[in-house]
């Protein structure tokens, strides 16, 4: 990741698993158990894309999370598998970053969640991510800005070796852009780049029109190295079903601007597909002539 090219990331996993058939409604992480199989096709659909960083199937893979299901003690495995599930298809050609989202509960005093609990849940999850040889850890959709902070004392403690990429979820107000626990953009940014985030950017909340928006602000106010991974558009309801409906023409579409702005990578996150991701290599390939 050191040299100056942008590197192309992959695509959702969450809604790209249900398109390929497979049940995610319960819990999407329990299929790195039941059909590892359904993690190989992900992983070679959107490296055959041209994606060169790949995530886990592990967003809800914390033992807080996975205690909604009673796969807490499966925690170890569950991130485990992951990573050599996808490891498995790509070898050394991709780096494999694990995924790290909320964890579902209020921290302290806005919650009921001790942050030395938060914290230990965190080092369960990050520790059996690196034994499965993960490259960087992806601390991703972040709407509370405290849980992302203990979540990066926690990498830099646990994994000091493995690269910290820390994302949020904004979204547009008349004062700008927020995340859902009303932090602002530039105080969550400043706030990672205290805590030795090493990548940091957005994730989900906005398609890539708002995207674009984000990405200008992020650069203008931080020299870090950025991450922009866009929803496939605004989400639509259709049938009582969630989908996101921005052809990946349309996608890729805006990723040269990203590329204008500076980002250092780009991805897709709810709705994308590996085609958005196919279409999105193409810009990168051509700006890069």
């Amino acid at each position: 990741m050191e040299d100056s090219r942008p590197i192309l990331a992959d695509g959702a996993m969450g809604t790209f698993l249900s398109q390929l058939g497979n049940d995610i409604s319960i819990c999407p992480e329990n299929l790195n158990l039941s059909n590892p199989r359904a993690l190989h096709e992900v992983a070679k659909a959107y490296h055959s894309a041209g994606a060169e960083i790949l995530q886990t199937n592990t967003f809800g893979g914390s033992p807080i999370r996975l205690r909604e299901y009673d796969l807490d003690s499966k925690t170890k495995e569950i991130n485990r598998v992951a990573v050599e599930s996808v490891r498995n298809i790509v070898g050394t050609s991709a780096y494999i970053t694990g995924s790290i989202g909320p964890c579902g509960q209020h921290l302290l005093p806005f919650g009921d969640l001790d942050p030395e609990s938060f914290k230990e849940s965190c080092r369960l999850q990050m520790s059996a991510l690196v034994e499965g040889g993960v490259d960087a850890f992806s601390i991703e959709t972040v709407m509370d800005v405290e849980e992302a902070v203990l979540a990066l004392q926690v990498a830099r403690e646990a994994a000091p070796h493995v690269v910290r990429i820390v994302s949020a979820a904004f979204l547009k107000n008349p004062n700008g852009f927020f995340t859902s626990f009303g932090n602002s953009l530039r105080e969550t940014v400043q706030r990672f780049y205290d805590e030795g985030a090493e990548v940091v950017g957005a994730n989900c909340g906005e398609g890539m029109t708002g995207m674009i928006d984000i990405a200008r602000e992020l650069r203008s106010i931080c020299t870090l190295p950025l991450i922009i991974r866009p929803n496939a558009g605004l989400p639509e309801v259709d049938n009582g079903i969630t989908v996101w409906n921005e052809a990946p023409g349309e996608f890729a579409g805006g990723v040269k601007e990203l590329l204008d702005v500076g980002i250092k990578i780009i991805g897709g996150c709810c709705g994308t597909t590996p085609e958005h991701i196919r279409k999105a290599k193409s810009v990168i390939d051509e700006h890069q002539h």
